[in-house]
């Protein structure tokens, strides 16, 4: 806008390329082998500037006095332009032992480039077959992921960072009541290890100038039921019902204190519906199609087509903790105060409906999709956080109210 300053800029592209291969033999009845291999070539570039800023020191009886200077943050600029790449590759094997085991050993090899990070992650899986249609499913896994690329460029001492891996332990039993229906119980316990953090977070100074370095300081800890009901697409309708009920704590940087890990919803749910309809082999509908005026109108959401699905899907989050800041009159900021706990407020509970339809045009040599999408149907308002201004008031920041989205999809 003319005449308004401007003291952040940020202008960034990420973009990757990935070639892979995979190969599965089966040797026996009983014995399968699967290998492959990628090659992702990566670009990032980073053109970001934030300018020096002052912190300055305020007189409580007079608005808008400055008395002093508390602090100078020098400027903060990212230019950095990589290229590198990833490579990986991993095996695995399946074996069917005595017709009630099976036995699932996988290892796999990754390699990036930029921070010269290599790691060997192993996953072995163990079942037992009650019968048919029922299993016990025990799985332990190791499974690594490198920083983000806005991580790793945010400052030159973070090209030595360690990719973050987590162990991951599986315990489930499977049911299959019929071709269309299973239920999956699952618990599970997973542990963060070598998680990047500013090092901003490892101080008891909450005003510590942040200048983008990042340490393998966080570590956390996860555990959960899961329940999943899933009902396949058979005569017309299809279902999933998840539930998950889930605790995750991570370790304060500065004293070593548990506290609730950010994403700790606590319960989950998600249930989706839908039905599907095909007019295409209804006389009656051929004739509509026939007439001109059909093509017309036919694009609206009410209107049959060759083959028309509406479905619903509800979502249901407990609140996320937050730690609420602060306020420092003085400075005009709000603050994490170095003995506070963190996480101990909680957001309100968040839910939503969407509504989507879908309605499909067969043609000779091509398909024509229309879908309409209603999302968060009933309106409600979602808080997703809190905004904190200099001057102490508190306002709320909203996640979408009702928002419908259409579009078209052409297969050839």
């Amino acid at each position: 806008m003319p005449g308004r300053d401007i003291f952040f800029t940020n202008n960034s592209v990420e973009t990757e390329n990935t070639i892979k291969t995979d190969v599965t033999y089966l040797a026996s009845r009983n014995v399968e082998l699967s290998f492959g291999a990628s090659f992702k070539d990566v670009n990032f570039d980073f053109d970001l500037v934030n300018d020096a800023d002052t912190l300055f020191i305020y007189d409580q009886g007079q608005e808008d006095q400055i008395v002093g200077i508390f602090d100078i943050y020098p400027e903060y600029r990212v230019n950095e332009d990589v290229s590198s790449y990833k490579t990986s590759a991993y095996s695995q094997l399946t074996l069917d032992l005595l017709r009630s085991f099976r036995v699932t050993a996988g290892l796999r090899y990754d390699y990036f480039d930029y921070n010269e990070f290599s790691s060997l992650s192993p996953r072995l899986g163990l079942s037992y077959f009650l019968n048919s249609d029922t299993s016990l499913n025990v799985a332990y896994g190791r499974h690594f992921q490198s920083p983000a690329y806005n991580e790793l460029v945010a400052n030159q001492a973070n090209r030595s960072l360690n990719n973050k891996f987590t162990e991951q332990y599986v315990i489930g039993v499977e049911h299959i009541f019929r071709e269309d229906l299973k239920i999956v119980l699952e618990g599970y316990f997973k542990e963060y290890f070598d998680v990047p953090v500013p090092v901003t977070f490892t101080s008891p100074d909450p005003l510590q100038f942040d200048d983008g370095t990042l340490v393998n300081a966080g570590s956390a800890e996860s555990v959960g039921i899961e329940l999943l009901l899933q009902k396949k697409l058979v005569n017309s309708f299809s279902g999933i019902l998840s539930y998950t009920y889930y605790e995750s704590k991570a370790v304060d940087p500065r004293n070593n204190r548990t506290y609730n890990w950010d994403y700790d919803h606590r319960n989950m749910l998600t249930l989706i519906a839908g039905y599907r309809m095909t007019f295409s082999d209804r006389d009656w509908y051929q004739r509509m199609k026939s007439n001109w005026w059909f093509h017309t109108i036919s694009w609206l959401p009410f209107m049959p087509s060759d083959q028309f699905e509406i479905s619903l899907k509800f979502r249901y989050l407990g609140g996320r903790p937050y730690t609420e800041p602060v306020y420092r009159p003085e400075l005009r900021e709000w603050v994490v105060e170095e003995n506070q706990l963190l996480n101990t407020e909680r957001y309100p509970a968040y839910h939503r409906l969407d509504l989507r339809i879908d309605k499909l045009y067969a043609y000779r040599n091509w398909n024509f999709t229309i879908f309409f999408d209603v999302v968060n149907l009933y309106n409600r308002d979602n808080l997703w956080s809190f905004q904190y201004n200099d001057d102490g008031s508190v306002d709320r920041v909203l996640q979408f109210n009702t928002l419908p989205v259409g579009g078209v999809t052409i297969e050839f």
